[in-house]
């Protein structure tokens, strides 16, 4: 399996490049944002590779990340987006969008998207609220304030509170809130806070 390739911009095209490793050139699918960051012609480039075998198709698709990859694996696992509509959305949406996109529910923005109506479009924010990591949202929180707060203590407490009984759902929203308040907050300060908000969100329901 190909995990990653390092070689030569030979080709360039909508949605596509050739890599010319060695002598040999690999046919590389894309997302736009990682052709437009592609270096000139014949300079060297390195990307992550997904690779899918089918009975009529052998396929690699690039990114510049391990996360680009993850969000890219993440995006398939709906049913209805294909590797081509998953590198349709990615070439729309930075990754560091896209977590907010899931926890906002925000179908309008993902029906945006060429191939995608507003059907799938719901369908993804339904499926995709409960299979985005907690780390990904977290990061992306993070670096969106730029906040102090310690990304450990943010991820124990999210384990805390599941262990809890507490959906992973209502965590992370929850969680998230909490990071664009307060700074300094610590470990017990997110739980405690964590607990009171979820609380009353379990009393509404």
């Amino acid at each position: 399996m190909i995990a990653k390739l390092t070689g030569l911009v030979e080709e360039v095209g909508e949605g596509w490049l050739i890599l010319d490793v060695k002598g040999v050139g690999y046919l590389i699918f894309c997302s736009q944002k990682t052709i437009d960051k592609a270096p000139k012609k014949f300079s060297e480039l390195s990307l992550f590779i997904e690779t899918h075998i089918r009975e009529d198709h052998f396929h690699l698709y690039g990114f510049n990340s391990l996360k680009e990859q993850q969000w890219f694996k993440i995006l398939i696992s709906v049913q209805g987006v294909g590797a081509k509509v998953a590198l349709a959305i990615q070439s729309l949406y930075e990754t560091s969008i896209l977590s907010r996109l899931i926890s906002e529910q925000d179908k309008s923005a993902f029906a945006k998207v060429s191939g995608i109506g507003p059907k799938l479009a719901q369908r993804i924010v339904n499926e995709l609220k409960d299979k985005v990591p907690s780390s990904l949202i977290i990061e992306q929180k993070l670096n969106e304030y730029t906040l102090p707060n310690d990304k450990e203590d943010i991820i124990n407490a999210e384990s805390a509170l599941i262990n809890l009984g507490f959906r992973k759902t209502d965590i992370d929203r929850v969680l998230a809130l909490l990071i664009s308040e307060k700074n300094d907050i610590g470990l017990e300060g997110l739980i405690r806070e964590s607990l009171k908000r979820l609380n009353k969100r379990s009393d509404l329901n």
